[in-house]
């Protein structure tokens, strides 16, 4: 139980995983196959180096703000039009009077 949670901590330090790292493909290995596989990700890990692991999150964000950024400028440019359409139509109104 001690090693179960010491790897669910390094599974949440990891951050978002990809959807088949959950899948049953795994169920069916030995203790010794699992803790081999975990070696050879942990090297692999290693040699990446120093990598932002939470880029995929950020990513994820700064898409979302990105939309609504996208969504807000488009309120501001339709809300632009309609103050020019007025300021036309009064200066129109102030040139007939």
């Amino acid at each position: 139980q001690q090693k179960q949670a010491e790897f669910a901590d390094c599974i949440r330090k990891l951050g978002a995983l990809p959807r088949d790292a959950f899948g049953d493909s795994r169920k069916d290995m030995g203790s010794k196959q699992l803790m081999a596989e975990i070696d050879h990700c942990h090297k692999e890990l290693q040699k990446l180096g120093h990598v932002n692991k939470k880029a995929l999150d950020q990513f994820a964000n700064f898409n979302e703000q990105r939309e609504r950024l996208l969504e807000r400028q488009a309120e501001l440019d339709e809300a632009e039009e309609s103050i020019r359409a007025l300021i036309d139509h009064l200066d129109t109104k102030k040139d007939e009077a």
